[in-house]
This record gives C-alpha cells, sequence and structure tokens, in this order.
C-alpha cells in the first residue's frame, strides 16, 4: 500500500495540531473505505464488516475529543471545511453499509430460493425412483405371465395331439366300435378287455377335452392380465417422463437461483468468509451429533441388506477394524485430495470430492445410524452416518437422500444418489470421515480399489 504522508512547504500556511491529527485521522478513514469496497466497487474483505467501521468511527472520535483536550482547543474551533470532510466521510460510511445491508439481504433470498429448488429436485428424484421401483415390478410380473402362457400353450399343444390320437384309433375302428366288439366271435374274456378300453378311450378322450376347454380359459384370463399390465407399464412410463419433466423445470430453477446467488456475491474474500461460517456449522453439526445419539450396536436390525453383488464390495465389522479395507461410497475420480489447497482462498479440503454421474448411488462405507439428514449452505443434502467409536462419516452435495436420522444402515446401503446440491455446477459427492470430532484423510481408510 502506498505511504501517505502529510508534507508541509514554507509557503503553506502553518497547520494547527488539531487539524494535522484530523488528517491523519481522515487518511486512516480512507484507507479503511479502500479496503473494504462495496458491491459496486469491488469486493469486501472478509477481515472487514460494517460493525468495525462504526467500530473504528466510535473510535476516531474519542481520540479526536481526547487530542482536543489534550491540545486546549475547544471543539467550537473546528473549521467548516473540517466539519465538511467528516460529514462526507460518514455519509459513505453510511452509504456503503446500506450497500452491505442490501447485499445480505439479497443474499439471503437468494439462499432461500436455492434452498427451495433443490429440495423440490429431491422431491422429483425420489419420486423417480420410486417409479422405477414400481416398473421393475410391472416388467417382471409381465415377464411371470409370459412364461405362465408359454407353458400352458405347450399344455395345449400335447392335448391337442393326444386326443388327436385318439381320434384316429377310433376312427379306425369304424363307426361304431361297440357293436363291433359284441357281435365279433372272439371269446368273452377278450371281448370284455375290448370293451374296457374302448371305455377307457371315451372316458380319456372327454377328459382331455375339458382339459383343453379350461386351459384355452386360463390361456385367455393370462392374455387379459398381460394387457392390463402392459397398460399399467404404459402410464408408468409416462408418469416418468411427466417426472423427469418436473426435474428439468426444477434444474432450470436451481440454476436460475445459483446465478442470482453469483451476483450478489462480491468476490473472493466474502466467499471465503461464507466458507468459514459454513464449516462452523457443519462442525458444530458433526460436534453435536454424537453427544445425541444412542450408542450403535452392529447387531441392532431394521435396514435393508444390500444386493449380494454390493454387499462383496463392502467388508463387515467394526469400522476401526476396517482401515484400508473399507467400500468407497461412490465410484468416480477424485477431484480433490483431503488436505490440500481449495480455490476459495487459504482453507484445505478436510476430505475428498468425488465426481460421479448425476443420479449414481451413495453408499454407506459401514454399518452405522443415520444422525442427520437434511441441507445446509454450500454442502446442499448432507447426510452423516454415526459409526460408533467415535467414528462419523459425512456425504454431501447429494441430489436427494433416502434415509432419515434414526434408521440403521448396513455397509453398502444406499443412502442418496450424486447431485449437484450446494451450488455445485457439476455432480460430485463431498466424503469426509471423523474420528473423535476430527477431519482424518478418507483414502488411508478407503480400499485401493474402487
Amino acid at each position: 500500500m502506498t505511504t501517505m504522508a502529510i508534507r508541509t512547504s514554507p509557503s503553506a500556511p502553518k497547520r494547527t495540531g488539531w487539524a494535522m491529527m484530523k488528517d491523519m485521522m481522515d487518511i486512516r478513514i480512507i484507507r479503511r473505505m479502500a479496503k473494504a469496497r462495496g458491491p459496486f466497487g469491488g469486493h469486501l474483505s472478509h477481515h472487514y464488516s460494517f460493525g468495525a467501521i462504526r467500530s473504528d468511527t466510535r473510535r476516531i472520535r474519542i481520540i479526536m475529543i481526547a487530542g482536543l483536550v489534550c491540545l486546549g482547543i475547544s471543539t467550537s474551533g473546528m473549521a467548516d471545511t473540517d466539519e465538511a470532510r467528516l460529514a462526507t466521510i460518514e455519509k459513505r460510511m453510511a452509504t456503503l453499509e446500506r450497500q452491505i445491508e442490501k447485499d445480505r439481504s439479497t443474499h439471503g433470498r437468494a439462499v432461500a430460493a436455492l434452498r427451495r429448488s433443490e429440495q423440490a429436485l429431491a422431491d422429483a428424484a425420489r419420486k423417480q425412483s420410486e417409479l422405477e421401483a414400481q416398473q421393475d415390478a410391472t416388467r417382471r410380473e409381465l415377464e411371470q405371465i409370459n412364461a405362465d402362457i408359454r407353458r400352458q400353450q405347450l399344455r395345449l399343444r400335447d392335448n391337442r395331439a393326444m386326443l388327436a390320437a385318439q381320434l384316429r384309433a377310433r376312427q379306425a375302428m369304424g363307426d361304431d366300435p361297440w357293436l363291433k366288439v359284441l357281435l365279433s366271435p372272439a371269446d368273452p374274456a377278450q371281448t370284455g378287455r375290448m370293451l374296457s378300453y374302448l371305455q377307457y378311450l371315451q372316458h380319456s378322450q372327454v377328459s382331455r377335452i375339458e382339459g383343453a376347454r379350461t386351459q384355452l380359459a386360463e390361456l385367455t384370463s393370462l392374455h387379459e392380465a398381460a394387457r392390463k399390465t402392459q397398460a399399467v407399464a404404459a402410464r408408468l412410463v409416462a408418469e416418468q417422463r411427466e417426472i423427469t419433466e418436473n426435474l428439468r423445470h426444477a434444474r432450470a430453477e436451481r440454476e436460475r437461483a445459483v446465478k442470482r446467488l453469483a451476483g450478489t456475491v462480491a468476490g473472493r474474500a466474502e466467499a471465503l468468509d461464507r466458507l468459514r461460517q459454513d464449516r462452523a456449522r457443519l462442525e458444530a453439526v458433526v460436534t453435536a451429533l454424537p453427544a445425541a445419539a444412542q450408542p450403535f450396536a452392529s447387531s441392532a436390525t431394521g435396514s435393508s441388506a444390500s444386493a449380494p453383488e454390493i454387499a462383496a464390495l463392502f467388508p463387515k465389522g467394526p469400522i476401526r477394524r476396517l482401515k484400508g479395507r473399507l467400500g468407497w461410497p461412490v465410484p468416480g475420480t477424485v477431484q480433490a485430495r483431503f488436505g490440500t489447497q481449495r480455490q476459495e482462498g487459504r482453507m484445505q479440503w478436510q476430505g475428498l470430492l468425488i465426481g460421479a454421474a448425476e443420479g449414481t448411488p451413495v453408499r454407506a462405507v459401514a454399518d452405522g445410524e443415520v444422525l442427520f439428514a437434511a441441507w445446509m449452505p454450500y454442502y446442499g443434502l448432507v447426510g452423516i452416518v454415526d459409526h460408533g467409536g467415535g467414528f462419523l462419516s459425512l456425504y454431501g452435495h447429494n441430489q436427494s437422500l433416502v434415509r432419515r436420522p434414526g434408521e440403521r444402515v448396513r455397509a453398502g446401503d444406499m443412502l442418496g444418489r450424486v447431485g449437484i446440491s450446494g451450488g455445485r455446477q457439476t455432480p460430485a459427492l463431498y466424503f469426509e470421515i471423523r474420528q473423535g470430532g476430527n477431519p482424518v484423510n478418507p483414502e488411508r481408510w478407503l480400499a485401493a480399489t474402487k
């Protein structure tokens, strides 16, 4: 910063002690104002606020009065020009204060709009997941009906073949086989056997005809059921398209909210200050949750089991014994690592940022209990799981959350889906592991391969 000094020259009028001190005070204020430019003149340093400006103003006035007393000069001797300069500075300070208050109000409205749009996006994503599950169930039901139809068709074909064989055998015996048997010169024993055979053929023929009729009726019923199931599937597809369209509208609203938010944010320093506040809120949540939670029992029930192929990627047991073997919460590319510098300023990453396709399932890395599932500034939709023994895992920027606080989960169970909540432009998952409230490097706990 350029050093400003008060110079005197032989031709300049002699300055009084009050005037020289006043110049120094004005210089201090101008320097402060240069550092604290408002949203229309640059960015506002996160080290400076209007509370500090008001405090400095009071301090300056006290110093002025003390200086007047020490110099033996009455306040009534203040020059008109000095009063005008002080009034101008105070007016500039008041204007800047109003601008910052207005900016904060706009920022608050933008955050509220962002929260509403992302909640709408989460609701739409959850409805779409439910609809996809219903559609899968309908598809399986239709496959079962088609399999039953194929079996009935095979049985009907066999019955028709047997019936045709019986008709050919009767035709070979003539128009009236009963009369031929009775009038034949064969011995009575053979005649009795032939009559029994004819009676068996007659009953078998009638039975197979009735069976064919019954099977035809069942086949007709199955075809009708299949037709209704296909109609339900078509309706579900139409509803899914409507849900997808709602998702697009919700995303467009969220993007507009993000643009409004970006328009009210004044520079990197203020973004860093806001990020530190968000980190403090998150620290408070993570610190407070274990104290209020019930101790986790690894044998507890109540969570849905993961599919075998998913469960195979997540070893079982207490998390403290699984260092270096935990399954990854989501397959993807690590975009930011623990301890590296953040783009927002001097802060460091306290977890991993894992890029993945939007909607990819986010899974619990170990058994535990869901302690927190809600929206937070910057982190969007956040889920926190207590694994017992002082271990917590955190999952941020979700598109939607499928677990509620108090639910028990197993390693590999789905917690939510990867999204862009919290103001991100690209989908990713923010993942932390904490031990005793302190963040630890997640890559030391996760398996070497995803």
